[in-house]
């Protein structure tokens, strides 16, 4: 996915998320940004370009150790470490509940709720969430294969 933006200041920001899709073997793609970049854009102080993508070693080896068009052009590295299990507080806990009574008085429904909560590795406060999480899927769940599946 990317993005042009408009920001408020007046600055150009330019978002490009996982960057490693749109460099194909025919595409030429950073050839084009280097381009891009060095012939337009490094000029203006108006212009921002935010780039991301999940593939470590291709971020590395094409951007940030780049010996090209690219070389020295990153001002600034974010290094995002995988998401934390997620954790459901006391505080969180009787939220949750306060919203699935509203839910239960709103729709006069004289069924069960069950709270299925979707995480990237599962729900870690078990205290608080006793009683209250019936069911929960996890990153695995939605992107094993099917060699994986246990059901």
């Amino acid at each position: 996915m990317s993005k042009f933006t408009e920001t408020q200041k007046g600055r150009k920001l330019i978002f490009i998320d996982e960057l490693p899709w749109f460099d194909t073997r025919s595409s030429k793609f950073i050839q084009g940004l280097e381009h891009f970049w060095n012939s337009w854009a490094s000029a203006r102080s108006d212009v921002v370009l935010i780039v991301c993508g999940s593939t470590t070693l291709w971020m590395i080896n094409k951007l940030i150790n780049n010996k090209g068009g690219l070389n020295n052009r990153i001002t600034k590295k974010i290094k995002l470490l995988p998401f934390n299990p997620y954790t459901i507080t006391n505080k969180y806990a009787k939220e949750l509940r306060n919203k699935i009574g509203t839910f239960t008085s709103e729709t006069a429904t004289l069924k069960s709720v069950f709270l299925m909560v979707l995480t990237t590795y599962g729900v870690q406060s078990i205290t608080h969430a006793i009683g209250l999480v019936q069911n929960e899927i996890v990153m695995n769940d939605l992107f094993a294969t099917q060699a994986n599946n246990h059901y």
